[in-house]
């Protein structure tokens, strides 16, 4: 389930990154955008799709892996149940979402050596994620404000706030990657402890 994860963040990335030459060339060139928008928006929909099947997955994946970790400790403080109900309560979720990751990367830190490692990319990764979503958030707010809803009769055209969400976008969805290879590898380390795992499958 974490290579799934992995490959599905990976084209996530890809797709995103696409989207964000769509986005300058929006800025810089609105005539070529807009002869090329109907492949722009394509590539917004699969993107969409993508992203839907990838949170699902992720919730499926983040439930194996605290089932695995609750295996290895029986007091480990999060449940596979728990972990999943965190990160799909609204609102709820923006602490929870932290709560679990930050959960696991302190608990493999205790580990020391190598799991350690593992752990202190999970913590920062986290945090790195949670500083861009606030970043994007104030450029959202930004772009909002200089919008005129009373006389807007098309949508806006795409400015620099919108370009820098989409860069901040595809920085999150690597950190993203990285977070999960982090946790995977850090788990698979961990288990290793408590039972023969074939190292070639890392």
């Amino acid at each position: 389930m974490s290579k799934v994860l992995v490959i599905l963040l990976q084209t996530l990335i890809v797709f995103q990154i696409i989207m964000t030459l769509f986005t300058a060339l929006e800025v810089v060139n609105l005539d070529t955008f807009d002869q090329m928008f109907e492949i722009a928006l394509l590539v917004g929909t699969i993107f969409t799709w993508l992203a839907i099947v990838s949170f699902i997955v992720s919730l499926i994946w983040l439930y194996k892996v605290h089932k695995d970790l609750r295996e290895g400790n029986h007091n480990y403080p999060i449940s596979p149940g728990g972990s999943v109900i965190h990160n799909i309560i609204p609102i709820y979720n923006i602490y929870g979402a932290w709560k679990v990751f930050r959960t696991i990367g302190n608990y493999f830190q205790e580990k020391g050596h190598q799991i350690a490692e593992y752990g202190r990319k999970v913590n920062s990764s986290i945090l790195y994620i949670y500083l861009l979503i606030f970043v994007a958030i104030v450029l959202s707010a930004i772009t909002l404000g200089n919008i005129d809803f009373e006389t807007l009769e098309e949508l806006p055209r795409a400015d620099w706030t919108v370009l820098a969400n989409d860069i901040i976008m595809v920085i999150m969805l690597i950190l993203s990657l990285a977070l999960t290879k982090a946790v995977f590898k850090g788990l698979y380390q961990l288990l290793q402890l408590k039972r023969e795992i074939p190292k070639d499958t890392l």
